[in-house]
């Protein structure tokens, strides 16, 4: 539809009483007065604030929400307002119970959604085509769910969902056709599941840190593995189809070993590599049984 520009000025909203605010944008769009500060500024605000439907566009940062010495008493909840063409971030979440949802358009940006706050939800969301990441999240906490990122070549973006925090929740997100990792995680204790990951540049989901958990995640057609998390969590239900490294799913602390002699054909063994920090392989010759593969040292 016809865009309309409601006005150009860097708009800061504080709202100084208990009752909730309440700004209704009715699908007009605001760019920035100064493009090196955000359009939108929520900081310092008592009670609830809400912003609906109101478009921000080619700035530096489209919505800013301050924590720290600026960080607001009540939640914050942005909903179908669209942030595009930002040299920054299109959302930038510094505070804590902030809500970023049904937004239809998180496109051009650095960063679609940068959450450093704790304790925030973002979902239901279409992000794409953002350089860095679709999603980038740092802090610990947040509930980031049902979102949409990336979904086709022309709608790439970097990394499609890419969490350094811990303890975050990440559920039933689809990254696909990103031009990096559908998931990256190197945060810790972050739970995974009910996702979809299918093709993207590298793998579809891949994970290092410790006690990360993967649960009934879907991937396929990417152009290295499914899921590359070794030593994370696996609890059941990840499947890989089509993608072009195997293992397609490789999360747990096993290997598996494949050595092929013409005499006695192949023997296959699982190794469990964990608390194991030497391990040798021997043929054993001149029998008539297959091949032996032993484990000769475990220094825990």
């Amino acid at each position: 539809g016809t865009e309309t520009v409601f006005g150009t000025e860097n708009v800061i909203v504080n709202n100084r009483t208990s009752d909730r605010l309440s700004i209704i944008g009715c699908n007009v769009t605001m760019k920035p007065g100064n493009v090196s500060l955000p359009v939108f500024t929520v900081q310092n605000s008592i009670g609830a604030v809400n912003i609906v439907n109101l478009h921000v566009k080619n700035g530096s940062t489209g919505y800013m929400v301050k924590g720290g010495a600026s960080a607001n008493g009540g939640t914050i909840a942005v909903k179908y307002s669209n942030s595009t063409y930002m040299t920054g971030n299109g959302f930038d979440l510094q505070d804590d119970n902030t809500t970023v949802s049904n937004i239809t358009l998180i496109s051009n940006n650095a960063t679609g959604i940068d959450i450093s706050g704790p304790n925030n939800t973002v979902s239901t969301n279409t992000i794409v085509k953002n350089t860095t990441a679709g999603i980038k999240v740092s802090g610990n906490g947040n509930n980031v769910n049902g979102n949409t990122i990336g979904g086709s070549a022309v709608n790439a973006n970097g990394i499609g969902l890419w969490v350094t925090g811990s303890n975050n929740i990440l559920n039933n997100n689809r990254t696909t056709y990103n031009s990096n990792n559908g998931h990256q995680i190197t945060g810790n204790a972050n739970a995974v599941s009910a996702s979809t990951s299918s093709n993207n540049l590298l793998n579809g989901m891949f994970a290092t840190g410790t006690g990360n958990s993967f649960l009934n995640n879907i991937t396929s057609n990417n152009t290295k593995q499914g899921i590359f998390a070794c030593g994370q969590v696996d609890l059941g239900g990840n499947t890989g189809t089509g993608n072009l490294v195997d293992p397609e799913i490789q999360l747990t602390d096993k290997i598996t070993v494949k050595l092929r002699y013409p005499r006695f054909g192949i023997v296959k063994d699982s190794v469990n590599m964990e608390n194991i920090t030497d391990i040798t392989f021997k043929k054993i010759t001149k029998q008539k049984s297959s091949p032996q593969l032993l484990r000769v040292k475990n220094q825990i």
